[in-house]
């Protein structure tokens, strides 16, 4: 558990708001056979001053290789944000590809 101060500012009508929280989170690895990796990541950081102005972060991964050193990835990020800025969605999706490097 991490100890965080978040400072808010958006610009416009919006008041600032210093927030105090931290973060907690989860990581998990695995190795399948033929080096394919997942990795998986969750985090949530509640405020202790706001608790309405929490986040939470999830990713899913995957890295396989394809032809000797040259490897695939593709990775998910769902990123919550219970309190946007005015005509901001609270939820991002991301879906990230890309080839690889693989290191013995």
């Amino acid at each position: 558990m991490i100890l965080s101060n978040t400072k808010k500012q958006f610009v416009g009508s919006v008041p600032e708001k210093n927030l105090i929280g931290s973060t907690i989170a989860n990581n998990f690895f695995h190795k399948f056979a033929n080096e394919i990796l997942l990795t998986e990541i969750s985090s949530i950081t509640p405020q202790f001053n706001n608790p309405k102005s929490y986040s939470a972060n999830y990713s899913v991964g995957v890295d396989m290789p394809v032809y000797k050193k040259l490897g695939f990835s593709i990775e998910v990020i769902d990123s919550y944000l219970n309190d946007p800025a005015p005509g901001f969605n609270s939820n991002s999706l991301q879906v990230n590809t890309g080839l690889t490097d693989m290191l013995p």
